[in-house]
C-alpha cells in the first residue's frame, strides 16, 4: 500500500475519497442504512470508525459483473450494523464478480445485523457467485498482528426457523485464508466455502483462527474440500461440527487444530488425511463416538 493507493474513508456523514477515479466508488445515503459500492476493479484502501465509535448502519458492496480482481485493504475498519433492521451483509460481492482479495491492516471489526425478518439470512461477508474466490491475507509485515473480528449481533437463542442464521465469511466458490488473525463469533457457520463437485471449498494456508458458532459449524464446505496446511485453528464452541466437508475431503498437514465444546463431530468428511510432524490435533466433543467421523483416514505423523 503506497501513497497513491485510492482511499475511501467512512465517516458518520458519508465518505471521503482520495485518488479515487470518477464513478469508481459511489455512496448512497438512506434513512435506515447507507451503502458504499465499489464499481470498478482495482485496489482500494477502506478505513473509518474506531472500536469505541464505529461507523453504524452502512454496507459495502462490490458491484456485480466486474471481470478483473478487486483488492480491498481494510485498514482499521470498524462497522457496527447491530441496530440495522434488515438482514444485509456488511460486505458483499455481486454475481459474476469472482475475484475478491482482502488485505488486513491493523485491527478491523465488523458487526452484523441485529434484526431477523424471517427471510434467508446472509453472511456478514458474502460472495454469492459459484465461481467466486475470496482471498484473505495480512498486510506485509503484519502477519502476526493484523486482525479481523466478526460478530453476529443476533442473540444466540433466536429461533431462525427453516431459514437459518447468518454465517461469518462465505464464498459460494472458494475461500482462502493465508495469514492474519481471525476472530469469528456467529450463529451460523463461521467460515464457509461451498464449492462445486469437489472444487472450491476452504483452504487455510496460515494465520490464527478462533471460531465460535452457536448454531452451526466452525468450518464448512458443502461441495468442496477443506485443506488446512499451516496456521492454527481454535474451535471454541460449535452446536454442529467443528470441521465439516460433508461428502468431500479434509486434509490437515503441519497445522495446530484445537477443538473444544463441540456438540457434533470434531471432523467430518468422506476422507480425512492428517499428516506432518508439526501437526497437533486435539478434539473434545460432547457426544459418544463423535470425535472423528469418516470412512477412510490416514492419520500419519504428528501429535494427536
Amino acid at each position: 500500500m503506497g501513497e497513491d493507493t485510492p482511499t475511501v474513508r467512512l465517516t458518520k456523514s458519508g465518505i471521503e475519497c482520495e485518488k479515487v477515479g470518477d464513478g469508481a466508488v459511489t455512496y448512497e445515503s438512506g434513512s435506515a442504512c447507507s451503502s458504499v459500492t465499489i464499481n470498478e476493479a482495482g485496489t482500494y484502501r477502506l478505513t473509518g470508525g474506531t472500536l469505541d465509535a464505529p461507523i453504524e448502519n452502512v454496507t459495502i458492496a462490490v458491484a456485480k459483473n466486474i471481470s478483473d480482481p478487486v483488492h480491498l485493504i481494510w485498514d482499521n475498519l470498524h462497522i457496527d450494523n447491530s441496530q440495522l433492521e434488515a438482514d444485509e451483509p456488511v460486505v458483499s460481492a455481486g454475481k459474476s464478480t469472482t475475484q475478491l482479495n482482502i488485505t488486513l491492516k491493523g485491527a478491523s471489526v465488523l458487526k452484523g445485523s441485529g434484526s431477523y425478518k424471517e427471510t434467508p439470512a446472509t453472511a456478514i461477508i458474502n460472495a454469492s457467485d459459484a465461481a467466486a474466490v475470496i482471498n484473505m491475507s495480512a498486510h506485509e509485515g503484519e502477519e502476526k498482528t493484523a486482525s479481523l473480528t466478526i460478530v453476529d449481533s443476533m442473540p444466540s437463542d433466536t429461533d431462525f426457523g427453516a431459514n437459518g442464521p447468518s454465517d461469518g465469511i462465505f464464498s459460494k466458490g472458494k475461500l482462502i485464508l493465508n495469514s492474519g488473525i481471525y476472530n469469528v463469533t456467529v450463529n451460523g457457520d463461521c467460515v464457509k466455502g461451498t464449492g462445486k463437485d469437489g472444487t472450491g471449498g476452504i483452504v487455510v494456508n496460515g494465520g490464527v483462527l478462533t471460531l465460535c458458532s452457536h448454531q452451526g459449524n466452525a468450518l464448512k464446505s458443502k461441495n468442496g474440500n477443506i485443506v488446512i496446511r499451516g496456521g492454527e485453528i481454535k474451535s471454541t464452541y460449535t452446536k454442529d461440527d467443528a470441521i465439516n466437508a460433508k461428502n468431500y475431503n479434509v486434509v490437515i498437514k503441519d497445522s495446530k487444530i484445537e477443538i473444544d465444546h463441540c456438540y457434533g463431530d470434531g471432523i467430518q468428511g468422506e476422507n480425512v488425511g492428517i499428516s506432518g510432524d508439526a501437526t497437533e490435533l486435539s478434539i473434545r466433543t460432547y457426544f459418544e463416538n463423535a470425535g472423528i467421523n469418516y470412512y477412510d483416514t490416514s492419520p500419519g505423523s504428528g501429535k494427536q
